[in-house]
């Protein structure tokens, strides 16, 4: 359930010839440059919603108000409430109002009190369905706000919030995708290429630069 629109897209992946002229485009984040027979290439990944769409039963994008996100979040729980799940819930609002109004305004305040507030639904929707005890969650964020600004050029830290005993450190952005994937039970080793962080659920030492 995902407020923006766009985040997400369905993309396969691509192949394309470069155009003339073109040589010096900017490339996407992993791409790669090839050259066959005498001609360069572009292999553009998938979209995110292109890998995992046989994997999900619903995905629902372009939300974009609290309310819709939220009231969807509690209907599909009762929903599903008889198998086990894995929930995806994206809020829109606090990045809108942050780039909107700035880090400081009243509506970005407001923005981050609505998300409180549909986040406390969701736990108590667990709770009523007995099974926030045997629920993993994670709250976290893209990233903040430079100090009273409506960009992030330098705010790269986010928090994370959860119930889960096991972790058992700080760390970084990085490290929240591995801590659930490993919670989960996936082999982090056969992830091909490796991904940059490191689950918050065993010690890790970060190396000194």
């Amino acid at each position: 359930m995902i407020g923006k629109k766009g985040n997400l897209g369905a993309n396969p992946p691509q192949r394309k010839p470069f155009k003339k002229g073109k040589e010096k485009k900017k490339t996407r984040a992993g791409e790669r440059i090839i050259i066959e027979n005498g001609v360069k290439y572009r292999l553009i990944p998938g979209e995110p919603y292109s890998y995992t769409k046989e994997s999900m039963d619903v995905f629902i994008n372009g939300l974009a108000r609290d309310e819709k996100v939220g009231s969807k979040t509690l209907e599909l729980l009762e929903q599903y409430r008889d198998k086990p799940f894995f929930f995806f819930v994206h809020f829109a609002g606090v990045d809108h109002q942050g780039h909107k109004y700035g880090e400081n305004s009243k509506e970005y305040n407001d923005a981050l009190i609505s998300v409180d507030s549909w986040t406390g639904k969701i736990i108590e929707k667990l709770k009523e369905l007995k099974f926030y005890d045997k629920t993993l969650i994670y709250i976290t964020a893209d990233h903040g706000f430079d100090e009273g600004m409506k960009g992030h050029r330098d705010a790269p830290y986010v928090f994370l919030a959860t119930n889960d005993s096991k972790v058992i450190r700080r760390g970084e952005r990085a490290d929240i995708a591995p801590t659930i994937l490993d919670r989960f039970g996936l082999d982090l080793a056969r992830i091909k290429p490796p991904l940059d962080g490191h689950p918050r659920t065993k010690h890790y030492e970060a190396p000194i630069w």
